[in-house]
């Protein structure tokens, strides 16, 4: 998806900075028709879509309407004007995305392995004054093979479709501030593999892109974000009024690609050995709700720069993605408190990056939220300490490749003796003689072009040392120039030794094509 300029305008003189009056008039015309025909048809038509040329329709539909809603937003002419007494910029900054991805999954053939859907995304970026900016990320999926999508009623979370939002926020810049609001995604992480760090927004297990951007795999969250920058020095503090949690299934072979260092997500390996129906629900479905004012998280954070050496610390008192699950089988979600380091070495070529996190079970500090299968079968959860650390080296040669090679570690200490830590624990391994479980294991996150083609690559994944298993994926892309078209072949591959992370994933494996537009 690329950004592209659009002509939105703003005037500005030595004592005043305004918005033309087109600029007001175009807009009220576009709120106006929006409001008042496009998205009542378009939500009409899509809910009582069956087939998958209506679904094609929707997602068509859909798109062109943000695309050129936006554009009609926007002025047709767009140039820069300088003189004495004003100067006048271009400020709108406009992208979208339609895909469609079908594919093979290698789950059993009675839950139909042959599967597609279709993406509709966009990014839109506002500066209607030079210290204010908007950016607003809405994004929906439909899939093709379910009939009626939009009714939620007896549907896996996959057979679902939804429309929501990716990082959008309102930003305010001073001097030495910055202040953003809005539905949030928090990057306070440092390297592209395991991202330690990103701890603050929880997993989004919907069926979503193979190869998301950092916000687009997340759940934002309704928050508000300062940043005080004095250099060499920059100190952020954060804000999240209320936890909402992951969305998506609980079964691991209905939640899409690949999770680097990301473990306990799903009960269960496929709906099929499933104890209970009431598992087919979302995880929405599940929740147990907690009263508005026991929701909201904090953190603070220092960065500091040191010659080539870029540290980091901060600390969190926020959600765990992990849930507890309760007597009566639903998933409950608690405060705990993080705190973590990073540093950055900067060499031009080559950069090195290190990531520490704790999550230690001291006094009010409740732990991690760890989940278990029981020698019964049934599952159960429990706290313990949390330590890890990742150490990354980063490398770019010139256009053709960019790469990010992480080894990390992580510890889970005073652990149930009682069974298998579920989804990430050998089921031959003896438990009831050990007080902790480590994981130690191999990150890679690459991407480039081949030489002197059109094509473009992407690989991503994870190999795990200390209990081998590989979860991966790559994706081969031709574009379609100079047309903004584009097509290609991908595949996800699980596998492992049995209760290890890719073994638990392994009906998640896929092969398939794609096919899209970027505007």
């Amino acid at each position: 998806m690329r950004l592209k300029a659009m002509s939105c305008q703003t005037v500005e003189n030595p004592t005043k900075t305004y918005l033309s009056p087109d600029f007001h008039q175009c807009g009220i015309q576009f709120l106006a028709f929006l409001l008042d025909t496009t998205l009542p048809k378009i939500y009409a038509f899509a809910r009582f879509s069956s087939t998958w040329y209506d679904k094609l329709r929707v997602l068509s539909i859909a798109s062109i309407w943000l695309f050129m809603g936006t554009l009609s937003f926007a002025q047709e002419n767009s140039n820069v004007v300088e003189n004495n007494e004003s100067l006048v910029k271009e400020r709108w900054l406009v992208g979208a995305n339609i895909e469609i991805r079908p594919y093979y999954q290698a789950i059993e053939s009675q839950l139909d392995p042959w599967r597609s859907f279709g993406t509709a995304r966009l990014n839109t970026e506002l500066n209607f004054l030079p210290d204010i900016e908007i950016l607003v990320a809405p994004f929906m999926r439909i899939p093709f093979k379910s009939k009626n999508p939009w009714e939620s009623c007896d549907k896996l979370p996959a057979q679902r479709a939804f429309v929501s939002l990716d990082d959008s926020f309102l930003k305010v810049k001073a001097e030495h501030l910055q202040v953003r609001f809005g539905y949030l995604v928090i990057p306070w992480s440092v390297s592209k593999a395991s991202q330690l760090n990103n701890r603050l927004n929880p997993i989004d297990y919907r069926l979503g892109p193979d190869y998301p951007l950092f916000e687009q795999g997340k759940m934002p969250q309704w928050g508000s974000v300062a940043t005080f920058i004095m250099e060499p020095f920059t100190i952020e503090a954060l804000v999240l009024f209320h936890h909402d949690a992951s969305l998506g299934s609980l079964i691991a072979s209905e939640q899409g690609g690949v999770r680097i260092g990301r473990y306990q997500g799903a009960f269960f390996p496929t709906q099929l050995n499933m104890h209970g129906e009431g598992w087919l629900k979302s995880r929405s479905e599940l929740h147990e709700e907690l009263p508005f004012f026991d929701t909201p998280s904090a953190g603070l954070g220092l960065k500091f720069n040191i010659a080539h050496m870029d540290i980091g610390v901060n600390g969190a008192w926020h959600f765990d993605e992990v849930p507890s699950l309760t007597a009566d089988n639903h998933l409950h979600y608690s405060h705990t408190a993080t705190f973590a380091l990073s540093v950055i070495y900067d060499l031009e070529e080559v950069i090195f990056k290190a990531e520490a996190l704790i999550q230690p079970i001291m006094g009010s500090f409740g732990g991690k939220p760890t989940l278990f299968l029981a020698p019964d079968h049934s599952i159960y959860s429990q706290s313990s300490s949390f330590y890890a650390l990742s150490l990354a080296v980063d490398a770019v040669y010139s256009h053709w490749i960019s790469a990010s090679l992480e080894i990390f570690d992580m510890l889970w200490w005073c652990v149930s003796s009682q069974g298998h830590m579920l989804g990430l624990e050998p089921l031959r391994a003896r438990v009831t003689e050990r007080d902790f479980f480590n994981r130690l294991a191999l990150g890679i996150v690459a991407s480039g072009v081949i030489p002197w083609t059109v094509l473009s690559w992407n690989i991503r994944g994870e190999i795990g040392l200390s209990q081998l298993d590989f979860l991966g994926q790559a994706e081969l892309r031709y574009n379609l120039l100079p047309s903004p078209a584009y097509l290609g072949l991908n595949g996800t591959l699980f596998d492992g030794i049995p209760g290890g992370p890719g073994w638990f994933r392994k009906k998640a494996s896929k092969a398939g094509i794609f096919f899209g537009v970027d505007v």
